[in-house]
């Protein structure tokens, strides 16, 4: 037996595997409805794994192969899915769980955590198709005025239109439109019978403006939206391909769901927009005693909520981005080891960033965090890492790491001009990424930011309902805030003021800067000549030193070596006798610090420094 494409004529086994599971019986989600993977089935490597009585079925998401849970409609048949899930992967990891199955997952190494992500929202029928209420007024709104200003036609696709869907989908990604469904939507319209699918086209002066694909589910009373796309220039074409297709197919439908967001922020707020009666639950499975056990530790150590902590352990960390020391085979201390890219002058160097050290309270003052900083160190020497950094609780506990702080927080100076501004939400991770560039242009020691990168930071955040919003000064952004209604996370600003904002007192918020006096950020260096090979070096400077350098938890770093700087140029070449010595800390400080060693100043000089990241 082995995994293979998944078939349309595998449907009616498929979907005889399901008959009559009781755990079906409230299913509103769409993992299980079979035209859903297979339109899928390219682009997310779907495959199935046929068995006697039950299927398995495997797909690629965020960048690994997860599972679904075990397609089969008895208890036994369940048991012995996942048993073979234990055969197939080493740490499988199985998505899709609805809270009827979680009695199934009751094994010891089995981590079950809430998956926000992939949950489903859910509406009322009624509400979509009529749009009635103050909460719907926008909406209305919309779709009104596209009946007014345009001659409109819905009709169901045909082979002959496919050239003007084609023609649609490529404008709608030349107008920012994700292409990863591309493939997927593609074959649904190749097998939209065969699937029992619909397709509906909105037509405007004889061009498409927008599409929707769905389905009535087989598990109950609601229909499911696919896919759904509109002309981001024609005002009202996603009010009106969405009501339009909920009074075409959806009239006498009790429920319908469109699916997650997919952690995309944007389509988080326009499903929110249409507001959902609710979002199902569902949860991921992890299978491994060492992370759950770590799992165990941060939820002792740390007072994250339990959605933001269930998030970080299925989308941000992983098994293998962890270290721990055991004991009786169980995780008692431990952290997580990210991989960032630090600003340095003109370069980046790829840095690992720390998250979350903690030891057990029964095993605490027992030396076992060293163990884990050591066996940290030394798995960030192998994996060629110049630099390691965190965000510290307290900067004492690491300095006998050798980590030295180089980046601070503080208030707001009292000579910056009071500004009245306002707040506006933002979903665009590109106006926030623009900001944030210009906030540390001219600084070292900040972390890239790319598109993904926020995305991931603003899918984290949004587990404790924060939300990004713009700070604008006469309708200009000058910076952004993140915040819920409790707490700020984080303040950036581009201009040299403090905002005047209701219910906020900017004044009070700690923001990262250079003149700040409360440590933000630690480094350490961990290959030593990796970083003198990619340290730049100051223009014009000529100098011969010859230096030992002393590590006490990095043996790999007692080194002896003649550096030569010639115009921004170093030479590095071994030796046996040197000119000074110094401690990995002392470079660390002489690097990131105003604490310059003597003979080492002239080598790295003064830098501005400022770090946002924390986590």
């Amino acid at each position: 037996m082995s995994f293979q494409e998944i078939k349309i004529s595998d449907q009616s086994r498929f979907n005889k595997l399901l008959d009559g599971a009781s755990w079906l019986s409230q299913y509103q989600n769409s993992e299980l409805e079979f035209a859903n993977w297979y339109v899928y089935a390219t682009s997310d490597n779907v495959r199935i794994l046929w068995m006697d009585d039950y299927a398995i079925i495997s797909c690629n998401t965020y960048g690994r192969t997860v599972f679904l849970p075990p397609v089969c409609s008895t208890a036994e048949a369940f048991k012995a899915g996942l048993r073979k899930l234990r055969e197939l992967a080493a740490i499988p990891v199985i998505v899709g769980i609805t809270p009827e199955m979680l009695p199934f997952f009751d094994e010891e190494d089995m981590l079950l955590l809430y998956d926000d992500v992939l949950a489903e929202y859910i509406y009322d029928a009624k509400d979509l198709v009529t749009l009635k209420g103050a909460k719907y007024h926008k909406k209305r709104n919309l779709f009104n005025q596209f009946q007014k200003k345009y001659r409109f036609a819905l009709t169901d696709y045909s082979p002959k239109d496919r050239e003007a869907v084609l023609a649609f989908l490529d404008k709608h990604q030349r107008q920012g439109g994700s292409p990863d469904d591309f493939k997927a939507l593609c074959r649904a319209l190749d097998h939209l019978d065969a699937l029992g699918l619909f397709a509906d086209l909105l037509w405007v002066d004889q061009k498409i403006v927008a599409l929707s694909i769905g389905l009535q589910s087989r598990f109950g009373d609601h229909g499911i939206v696919l896919f759904e796309k509109a002309d981001y220039e024609i005002s009202g074409g996603y009010a009106a391909i969405n009501t339009l297709t909920a009074k075409k197919h959806f009239l006498n439908t009790k429920y319908i769901s469109r699916q997650d967001d997919y952690g995309v922020p944007a389509l988080r707020k326009a499903k929110h927009s249409y507001h959902p009666l609710y979002k199902t639950k569902k949860y991921a499975c992890i299978i491994n005693r060492n992370y759950h056990d770590l799992h165990s530790l941060y939820t002792e150590a740390f007072t994250d909520s339990k959605k933001y902590v269930d998030h970080f352990f299925l989308y941000q960390s992983a098994p293998e981005k962890t270290v721990a020391v055991e004991i009786d085979n169980r995780a008692v201390s431990g952290l997580h080891l990210f991989t960032r890219d630090l600003v340095f002058g003109e370069k980046y160097l790829k840095t690992a960033f720390i998250v979350g050290a903690a030891t057990t309270s029964q095993k605490q003052r027992q030396g076992l965090m060293r163990q884990v900083m050591k066996l940290t160190l030394a798995k960030a020497y192998r994996n060629h890492y110049p630099l390691i950094t965190l965000s510290p609780v307290d900067q004492a506990y690491y300095e006998p790491y050798g980590f030295v702080s180089y980046a601070f927080m503080g208030n707001l100076p009292d000579h910056y001009p009071m500004k009245p501004c306002v707040l506006a939400e933002t979903v665009a991770p590109d106006v926030l990424n623009d900001l944030y560039r210009q906030a540390t242009k001219g600084f070292s020691g900040q972390m890239l930011r790319d598109r993904q990168r926020w995305i991931e930071y603003m899918n984290a955040l949004a587990q404790d309902e924060v939300l990004f919003y713009l700070i604008l000064a006469d309708k200009t952004p000058i910076g952004y805030l993140a915040a819920s209604e409790t707490a700020v996370e984080e303040l950036c600003l581009v201009q040299e003021v403090c905002p005047l904002v209701e219910g906020y007192d900017f004044q009070k918020i700690l923001m990262p800067s250079p003149s700040g006096s409360v440590p933000s950020a630690m480094v350490r260096i961990v290959d030593l000549a990796a970083f003198l090979k990619s340290c730049p070096m100051p223009k014009g400077l000529k100098i011969q030193i010859k230096v030992r350098f002393i590590d006490t938890l990095i043996s790999e770093n007692n080194l002896t070596l003649n550096l030569e700087c010639h115009d921004g140029s170093l030479t590095i070449t071994p030796c046996e006798e040197y000119d000074v010595s110094i401690s990995i800390d002392s470079l660390s400080r002489t690097v990131f610090t105003k604490e310059k060693e003597g003979a080492l100043a002239s080598l790295f000089p003064e830098r501005k420094f400022i770090c946002f990241d924390r986590y």
